[in-house]
């Protein structure tokens, strides 16, 4: 099932969501969009992120997505606590991860790749593919996201 961000969490919130999702999750995604390059300080975060990667690929999909244009730079990382961390400290805003800053369109993977959490940044759009048991254990731990998630209408994909 998805459930939406109706608003972007606090950034206590999104922490407390990277916090969680160590427990669930096993790789990030960050994508690097072809027609906006990254500023020098982009260009440092990517850097601080290098010891987590798995992966770099050119595509024209991920989670969420599917451009019509130019390909992409998806970058796949190992997701822990340690990359959490990082994340946390570079910057604890969900929908400030854009260019030319930050990499964006953040997305966590359970085990086989499969979606746990969705985000458009540059679109202000971020949502959770959860079973039941598995949304209410998150609200559970952290209360703010049950304020501000709603089910979907049917109308995203995890994938």
């Amino acid at each position: 099932m998805i459930y939406v961000l109706k608003n972007e969490p606090t950034p206590g919130a999104f922490c407390d969501i990277l916090d969680f999702a160590v427990t669930k999750c096993v790789e990030a995604l960050l994508v690097i969009q072809p027609l906006s390059r990254m500023s020098p300080k982009g260009e440092s975060v990517l850097k601080m992120f290098e010891p987590f990667m798995v992966e770099k690929t050119v595509s024209s999909k991920w989670p969420g997505s599917k451009l019509s244009g130019p390909n992409a730079l998806v970058h796949r990382y190992r997701f822990d606590q340690e990359f959490s961390d990082l994340m946390q400290k570079l910057n604890d805003r969900l929908y400030s991860w854009l260019q030319p800053n930050f990499p964006e369109n953040f997305c966590l993977l359970k085990e086989k790749k499969t979606p746990w959490f969705i985000s458009l940044t540059h679109e202000k759009d971020s949502y959770f593919s959860l079973e039941e048991a598995e949304k209410n254990e998150l609200v559970q731990k952290i209360p703010e996201v049950g304020r501000i998630l709603k089910r979907d209408d049917g109308t995203r994909k995890a994938n």
